[in-house]
């Protein structure tokens, strides 16, 4: 794991860092704390108790430390500040990181013959008995009950290998409006034509070529 970040994302923490940061009170700067997020799936933890339960290894922090050149905070912490992150700003930084690869053409011999492929679909994430957030989706049984959902929209590039990395992402939700289709589309078009230029590449060389009569044929 240290060899890829010194390899591919050796100014990583750098980038974290320029995040912008709103908390009044700093007990951790913002890349370690971002970074813990990171580490909570890269270390496959079970739950957000099981990477806290971690911290209580004297040896566990001291060889994350040794690593990575950061402290690691409890999920509590963490959470906190992925709630106040702005999306634009980790989309941008992903955006970057992408961009770091596709340079380094990693995942070139992985393309489609001469293109890169990417596909646009959406999945559900979450799922809630009551309105757990304000934009959740929701739905409604012939039974009368009611069910709180989350999806995401999110365009994909697409390897020989069936490896899929996520480019842009938009959450699905509802305004005042009930949930309509052609305004998400909508929505999620104009958010991929202002995604970092860094992958207008992808955008100019991604199969097919052909458009659809779908809305977001008119939104890039």
């Amino acid at each position: 794991m240290k060899k890829v970040l010194h390899c591919h994302f050796p100014t990583l923490s750098q980038q974290v860092s320029q995040l912008a940061d709103s908390r009044s009170r700093k007990e951790y700067r913002i890349e370690e704390l971002v970074m813990g997020g990171v580490m909570l799936f890269l270390f496959k933890s079970t739950s957000r108790n099981d990477l806290d339960n971690k911290r209580k290894d004297d040896i566990f922090v001291k060889n994350y430390y040794r690593v990575f050149g950061l402290r690691l905070p409890g999920t509590e912490a963490i959470d906190d500040l992925l709630k106040a992150l702005g999306d634009d700003d980790l989309e941008t930084l992903k955006g970057h990181l992408l961009t770091a690869l596709i340079e380094k053409k990693v995942f070139h011999r992985f393309r489609f013959p001469g293109r890169w492929t990417v596909a646009v679909d959406a999945t559900g994430v979450y799922n809630w008995g009551e309105k757990y957030v304000a934009y959740a989706l929701h739905k409604t049984s012939s039974s009368g009950k009611t069910t709180y959902f989350s999806n995401i929209l999110e365009a994909k590039l697409v390897t020989t290998t069936g490896l899929s990395i996520p480019l842009a992402s938009e959450w699905i939700y509802n305004g005042e409006d009930d949930y309509h289709k052609t305004v998400i589309f909508l929505r999620y078009g104009k958010s991929w034509n202002s995604y970092p230029d860094a992958l207008s590449g992808i955008k100019r060389n991604s199969m097919p070529q052909q458009r659809t009569n779908s809305p977001c044929s008119t939104n890039g």
